[in-house]
């Protein structure tokens, strides 16, 4: 890799003409060009250093041992020398020795806590772990070990304060490591997306992984400030994932390397009748600490529900606050407005967060989802493996995975009465709820981690083999995006979006 660093003409003792570092320079001289780098600021230039002075470092123990150090400081920042020797050595095992073997692909997030998306992470990269070398990087150490990686994928640790430098040690890392392509996720966070520019510039392929709704930015009142450079930074990547085709064609207004690929399932299939006729639980699972779940609509749909089935129950499924004002800023809390309902203590259970969620799915009949927004929830697709027949509040994207009337009910927003209706229906007409149990479950296999890994090994493929720009773009949009909406009703969805991102901004300029 050559250097892209304005010292060049300083330097030519240890560069070639074409700016490519010199075979026959030193550790000691390799390590003082990075000190002075480093010194200067010049990030790119100090990780393009690094590959060769790892070459060099393996020849005495004192060199190895400087090495593992400098990568402990200015990358890793592990609490004991020995993990970061031991991290080193299994980066170097899987990926600098043996480069060549297979194509490397480096996964980044921000964290590896309990969320849905490092679950389906797990998934994907062991299914791509059979065809690929993977590296996950992360901020922070592993914090839930119940998801199972497969023992041939390296977990990278990026410790300290990432929000003053971890961009800059993940880029250093990545020019390390010169993987074939990197797969950023979490990309609604301003500093992320800027590493698509500078990596387009380098030379390494990227994907961006993006987990949320299009407009999901657009609908916070911190993230809305940085949509349009979000937009703009993206334009770099080789090609941009949204999880719906919706959300994909949305961003394919403004940018052309949009494709889709939805998230897998992660729960296994489910090979009996789960059909329970006389069943009357509704289970909504989310994080319901976040306003945006709408805990209150499902508090008012299910007290209307009560009405007319006084034995039905409705249990929610993760972390929850009864303090908690909802919708965003309303003075009522969760706890005051189950009261305000009269909803008995004995039909709403919260159970909190749990590891485990594959019973309460397996013991509930309906499903009900009443967020403001989503980019593809999980939990459609898990309650679909159980069988589970979904009630939702319109989204733009969801019904690439609910059909109403098939396999669920969508309703509109704010739609509470029409939402208790739909569910008193399900519960009433048995033979209904039973054919949409039957096709909840055919919907399910269509997100099967086989068919999924398909998708993402068509593109990856598509990316490292295609040198023209143009070819490229046409073989991704022929595999990967297929116009589903009608173009009127697109325009106008796209348009409300837009509009209350506009009302948005008049209210926070107005102090509201």
């Amino acid at each position: 890799m050559s250097l892209c660093i304005e010292e060049k003409q300083d330097n030519k003792a240890y560069l070639k003409d074409d700016g490519r570092i010199r075979e026959d320079c030193t550790f000691e001289q390799l390590l003082g060009l990075y000190d002075k780098y480093k010194q200067l600021g010049l990030l790119k230039a100090t990780g393009q250093l690094l590959p060769a002075l790892f070459s060099k470092a393996y020849k005495t123990k004192e060199h190895h041992d400087r090495f593992v150090g400098l990568l402990n400081e200015d990358i890793f920042r592990l609490d004991e020398r020995t993990e970061a020797e031991g991290l080193l050595s299994k980066i170097a095992e899987s990926i600098l020795l043996n480069r060549g073997e297979k194509p490397v692909l480096a996964f980044h997030i921000y964290g590896w806590l309990y969320g849905g998306a490092e679950r389906v992470l797990t998934m994907l990269t062991n299914e791509l772990s059979k065809r690929y070398t993977i590296i996950i990087i992360a901020f922070g150490p592993v914090v839930n070990t119940s998801f199972s990686l497969n023992t041939n994928i390296v977990f990278v640790p990026i410790l300290g304060d990432h929000y003053a430098d971890g961009i800059d040690r993940l880029l250093r890392l990545l020019l390390f490591l010169s993987p074939n392509i990197f797969i950023g996720n979490n990309n609604s966070i301003p500093d992320l997306t800027r590493i698509y520019p500078i990596l387009s510039e380098i030379g390494i392929k990227t994907i961006a992984n993006c987990h949320e709704y299009y407009f999901f930015p657009h609908n916070n009142n911190f993230l809305c400030q940085f949509a349009t450079n979000k937009n703009h930074d993206l334009a770099y990547a080789d090609a941009v994932v949204y999880l719906t085709n919706f959300s994909a064609e949305a961003y394919g207004l403004l940018n052309h390397n949009g494709v889709v690929i939805p998230n897998p399932n992660t729960f296994q299939e489910q090979e009996t009748d789960l059909y329970n006729p006389e069943g009357k639980t509704i289970i909504a699972v989310g994080r319901f600490d976040d306003a945006i779940k709408r805990v209150d609509r499902m508090l008012r749909i299910f007290s209307m529900v009560l009405k007319e089935y006084t034995d039905s129950k409705l249990i929610l499924i993760g972390p929850y606050d009864l303090s908690m004002g909802t919708p965003d800023g309303a003075e009522k809390s969760v706890g005051a407005l189950i009261g305000e309902l009269n909803i008995p203590e004995a039909r709403i259970e919260f159970k909190g967060l749990q590891k485990d969620v594959a019973d309460f799915y397996h013991d509930a009949d309906v499903f009900l989802l009443t967020s403001d927004n989503e980019g593809f929830p999980m939990t459609l697709t898990e309650a679909g493996i159980y069988q589970l027949p979904s009630v939702i509040m319109e989204i733009p994207g969801l019904d690439d995975i609910i059909e109403t009337g098939v396999n669920g009910f969508v309703v509109a927003q704010d739609d509470i009465e029409g939402a208790a209706k739909k569910i008193s229906l399900l519960l009433t007409d048995k033979e209904l709820r039973k054919k949409m149990s039957a096709k909840a479950g055919e919907m399910a296999k269509r997100f099967h981690i086989t068919e999924v890994g398909k998708k993402w090994e068509t593109l990856i493929d598509i990316i490292l083999n295609e040198s023209d720009d143009v070819v490229k773009e046409e073989k991704i949009r022929k595999h990967f995006l297929q116009k589903k909406y009608n173009e009127g009703i697109f325009c106008k969805k796209v348009i409300q979006e837009y509009e209350a991102f506009g009302r948005k901004i008049a209210q926070k300029a107005l102090g509201k």
